[in-house]
């Protein structure tokens, strides 16, 4: 049984072509540049990468060309598209409705358009994904695999905090995997609500006695963490890392720039406000596209 795994991104999507039953993987890729210029690579099994430029306007044009380079007659890992006899889709956030993974119907996409403000960033893709999936391969049986299953094998116990109930249900609910499915936008959040809340330490820390010795930019990432954290950066948001290093020290040099104004009581933030501003500045360096600044901010 041949398998078609796709991870969908704002601007990215990975894949996988995996026999399941040997779990031999086929082939596998990436797609990058959604929405602009586009670029795909695919590596067969046992073969070399190929990459391709080509405009990638939607992801409906990248996953046709994932398609076209799985049955290419010359490197293709499939004769047709008639071998893949069903397509995995990598989904962020099922909220509290989906424990395990389950099959792609109407009633799961509703489920999860309903879970899109849980994860701004993911789902949206993640659903965009299957509806082009569901239109260049109609038929073909489709499943959604979660992030958050694994939290709602939890029993109740474990996973409810020491407050009333209602608490949770207004609140904790909405918010209790948020760390995880939101990962890219926790450090610079996190990093401007403290230059907000802790001014005094802040300016000690990071403005009076930081230690950042730059004469261009590949100093940056003489600290080994900040490599590390490129790395996993790369892997969230499915670019390549030379790329994502790039968009990396951008954000962080934004989001110094923004908490500084902060802490110096130049610009203040609510939290929703924050978020916003991060992650519309952040999906602008990937897509390379002018970010909105139309938000509120407190002076």
């Amino acid at each position: 049984m041949k398998v078609l795994i796709i991870n969908c991104g704002s601007s990215s999507l990975k894949y996988q072509l995996i026999d399941s039953d040997t779990e031999e993987v086929l082939a596998k890729g990436l797609c990058e540049r959604i929405g602009i210029d586009g670029r795909l690579v695919y590596q067969k099994a046992g073969c070399d990468k190929e990459i391709t430029e080509a405009p990638m306007p939607t992801h409906k044009e990248g996953i046709q060309m994932v398609l076209d380079a799985l049955t290419n007659e010359k490197t293709g890992a499939i004769s047709s598209l008639s071998e893949i006899d069903a397509i995995g889709h990598r989904v962020v956030h099922g909220g509290e409705k989906f424990a395990c993974s389950a099959i792609v119907d109407t009633a799961m996409i509703d489920a999860l358009e309903e879970c899109t403000e849980l994860a701004p960033l993911h789902n949206p893709a993640n659903l965009i994904g299957i509806h082009v999936c569901q239109e260049l391969m109609p038929g073909v049986p489709m499943v959604g695999v979660f992030d958050t299953a694994f939290h709602q094998t939890m029993p109740e116990k474990a996973y409810l905090y020491g407050l009333p109930y209602e608490y949770y249900e207004k609140y904790v609910e909405d918010y209790r995997i948020f760390e995880e499915v939101n990962p890219c936008l926790l450090l610079p959040l996190s990093y401007i609500e403290f230059a907000q809340e802790e001014t005094q330490l802040f300016k000690l820390l990071f403005i009076n006695d930081m230690d950042l010795e730059m004469s261009e930019a590949k100093d940056f990432y003489k600290d080994s963490g900040n490599e590390k954290r490129a790395e996993i950066f790369s892997e969230i948001i499915g670019i390549e890392p030379e790329y994502a290093k790039v968009i990396f020290l951008d954000l962080f040099l934004y989001t110094h720039g923004i908490a500084v104004l902060a802490a110096t009581k130049k610009l203040r933030f609510e939290r929703d406000s924050a978020e916003k501003m991060v992650g519309n500045i952040l999906t602008a360096f990937v897509r390379q596209v002018k970010p909105e600044w139309n938000l509120p901010v407190d002076t």
